[in-house]
């Protein structure tokens, strides 16, 4: 299921293979920068971020000091991704990485190569100074290291990078030289327009004993890419194509995953499909759609014996309500599923309560009563509350009185072996339900919340459950939402079927196809961020920004931009699996974003332990560093949590309470309090109780600490109210 964001044109000619290690994992091919770059431009992401609506939003975020804009440029800055970029000069470009299947083993020796061509040496030369001044990513380092390197038979200038408190910095940490390679974990030589870069065990010698013909390399691009002739022609613009032979055995039996073998193997393919798999990839933007297309095959320890062994059968998206933002149909081998089930529950109660992996060994298979058909799916965001997603399998249902019998069996072995799990059989709806309850989840149907936000506090629980109807069963990750699934399928409220229902919307043959509409699910959010923007600027006080929340992007924005992610696929003769897959997202946007929270962190860092006098300037690194008063922050922390409180509290109530100790009471939503995790309200910094005192009419509040000198000034003086 969403095979995405994945690998280029096989129009882009050789050359550059052999100058890659033979025995390199990843080998990864890009295109001509010209033409990357006008594809990033015309990117439905980045056209979202340039939209007029989400200007709107970087202005409200400027007034909570939070300068997007600043922080963009910071983290893409034009000089790197502008119209007068140097990589625009960029002909070709690949990049290896060897090493990798011994990760998790002893000394791993991890390498990193890159091969840049240019179209002369001038535009190499330009591209390195511009990467000296893109701080987010690397920056010049002065460690005492060569200068220059010898690579064939030219003599080459070569720098060195560091990557400061950027995540690269965790490269440093990986093979011997450790301290080295954490003050400079990656270098360029540059060879006239061609630049060479290494990072980590990668060595200027090893790279010229391949120039020179004495180390081999790996094989022309023709090789490594056979089989691309089941692939669609190529008619878009190439962005880039990877070869992979990553079978990380190093790493599914290192001494770090004892336990969780086989939560790495089911999960680690979905997020990163060419993990475990021999094979390669390619991605080019037709038009505004992302198309990749691969031919894989799993490596062992990989392959997935649960799901498409056979023909999926579109029927099984009956299962699957129209609303359904995301929707996956397959078919399924229920001897397998639940052979991983076991595994994966044994190993849990093997850590949790200290049973024998083994100890479920004896049960009935739960197996002998499903069909083959199944349908995933995902439902939209429908408050704050509920962060973890709506997700449900459904299973066909041959045998219910089979399941029923050996679920019950399955729910008394769990109980005995872990009685703190509340693993609980009560029916409901007249339904067979079992859960399984490890926090703090209700055991009977939710109430719906008296808060037009849903609840401000995200319910993190889980509470696996199992609903048995009469032609499927239903699996969840909470209890509350199987509940609210089956009365929507009990009462047969929204029956109409999903659109991946239809069978012209895939090709005949496919084990599994997919859709997945990523603005629909995550529109949510901004529609409910759009209510909460006048509350929170009303909880700034005075000093608040002016907010029009309808002018504020929300779902809306994103339907303009976003279309579903579609995709699926099926087994070639020769035993390998062809994926196809279209989607609005490519390959730059999860870099974009990483790179973003990275810059954005690093500021809200900053802002933490500025001067606290409300809205001083970030110091300058020629400044002495403010001096933190850690009373003051604490009275700040305190603060802040009781005056969150007070406004959930206003929200359920619409009213303020009398005191802050009524903060500590219950509520339906909030069976821990207002305050929670907190038992008793904060004091501030100086051991002593903060000042409360609200209007008379209930709407309006001052709430401030005493100060350093503990005298009560009304907010005023040395006082320190909440900002």
């Amino acid at each position: 299921m969403l095979h995405t964001l994945l690998c280029a044109a096989l129009a882009l000619g050789g050359g550059h293979a052999a100058l890659h290690p033979a025995k390199a994992d990843l080998f990864l091919e890009l295109g001509p920068g010209k033409e990357l770059l006008s594809a990033r431009e015309h990117a439905p992401f980045n056209k979202l971020f340039a939209d007029e609506e989400m200007k709107k939003l970087y202005g409200l975020l400027e007034g909570f000091k939070l300068p997007v804009q600043a922080l963009s440029e910071a983290t893409i800055p034009s000089a790197i991704f502008g119209e007068a970029s140097p990589l625009r000069a960029m002909q070709k470009a690949s990049f290896s990485a060897s090493g990798l299947d011994e990760l998790g083993g002893e000394g791993a020796h991890v390498a990193l190569e890159g091969v840049i061509d240019f179209a002369d040496a001038g535009g190499a030369t330009a591209a390195l100074d511009a990467l000296d001044g893109w701080k987010a990513i690397a920056r010049s380092s002065d460690a005492a290291l060569a200068k220059e390197c010898k690579l064939g038979e030219h003599t080459c200038a070569l720098r060195w990078y560091a990557a400061g408190d950027t995540p690269l910095a965790a490269l440093g940490r990986v093979g011997e030289k450790a301290a080295a390679k954490a003050q400079a974990p990656f270098w360029f030589a540059q060879d006239g327009a061609r630049l060479y870069m290494g990072a980590l065990e990668t060595t200027p010698e090893q790279i010229s004993a391949r120039i020179d013909g004495k180390q081999p390399g790996l094989p022309e691009e023709q090789q490594l890419f056979a089989g691309s002739e089941a692939m669609s022609p190529s008619s878009g613009t190439p962005l880039y194509r990877l070869w992979s032979d990553l079978d990380l055995q190093g790493l599914l039996h290192s001494p770090m995953l004892a336990g969780n073998e086989s939560l790495v193997r089911a999960l680690l393919p979905t997020l990163l499909p060419y993990a475990g798999a021999k094979g390669f990839w390619r991605v080019e933007l037709r038009g505004e759609r992302f198309v990749t297309e691969s031919v894989y095959q799993r490596h062992e320890g990989f392959e997935n014996k649960a799901f498409g062994a056979g023909i999926a059968d579109v029927t099984a998206a009956r299962y699957v309500p129209k609303e359904a933002v995301g929707a996956w149909v397959t078919n399924v081998d229920g001897a397998s599923l639940e052979n991983e089930i076991r595994d994966l529950v044994g190993a849990t109660l093997s850590k949790v309560a200290g049973a024998a992996p083994d100890a479920l060994k004896e049960l009935p298979l739960l197996a002998d009563g499903l069909g083959t058909h199944a349908a995933f799916y995902l439902l939209p965001i429908n408050g704050i509350s509920a962060i973890v997603p709506r997700a449900f399998l459904a299973v066909e249902l041959k045998d219910k009185a089979r399941f029923e019998a050996a679920l019950k069996l399955w729910a008394a072995k769990l109980a005995q072996l872990e009685p703190q799990a509340r693993v609980i059989d009560k029916p409901y709806r007249k339904l067979t339900c079992v859960s399984i309850s490890f926090g703090k989840e209700a055991e009977s149907e939710a109430a719906p919340s008296a808060s037009p936000l849903g609840g401000m506090t995200p319910d993190m629980s889980l509470s696996p459950t199992i609903v048995v109807f009469e032609d499927r069963v239903l699996f969840s990750i909470k209890k509350n939402y199987a509940q609210s699934e089956t009365r929507r399928i009990a009462d047969g409220k929204s029956t109409e079927l999903h659109p991946i229902s239809n069978p012209e919307t895939f090709p005949k043959g496919v084990f599994e196809a997919s859709a997945m509409d990523w603005g629909g699910y995550f529109g949510k959010l901004l529609d409910i961020a759009k209510g909460l923007a006048p509350m929170a600027a009303g909880m700034m006080g005075e000093n608040a920004p002016q907010i029009d929340a309808s002018a504020l992007p929300g779902s809306a924005t994103l339907a303009r931009f976003f279309k579903p992610t579609t995709s699926w696929s099926k087994h070639l003769p020769d035993g390998r699996v062809y994926t196809y897959a279209e989607s609005s997202f490519g390959p730059e946007t999860p870099l974009e974003i990483a790179l973003f929270a990275s810059a954005a962190g690093s500021v809200m860092k900053q802002r933490a332990v500025q001067s606290l006098d409300g809205g001083a300037a970030l110091p300058k690194t020629s400044e002495p560093e403010p001096q933190i008063d850690a009373a003051a922050l604490e009275t700040q922390s305190a603060l802040l949590l009781v005056k969150s409180g007070l406004a959930i509290y206003k929200i359920e109530n619409a009213k303020l309470p009398a005191k802050l100790e009524d903060l500590l009471a219950p509520s339906a939503n909030y069976p821990d309090g207002y305050l929670a995790p907190k038992k008793e309200v904060p004091k501030d910094g100086w051991g002593r109780a903060l000042a409360f005192k609200p209007d008379a009419d209930g709407k309006r509040f001052l709430l401030y600490s005493f100060g350093p000198d503990g005298k009560d000034d009304n907010g005023a003086g040395d006082d320190v109210k909440a900002r």
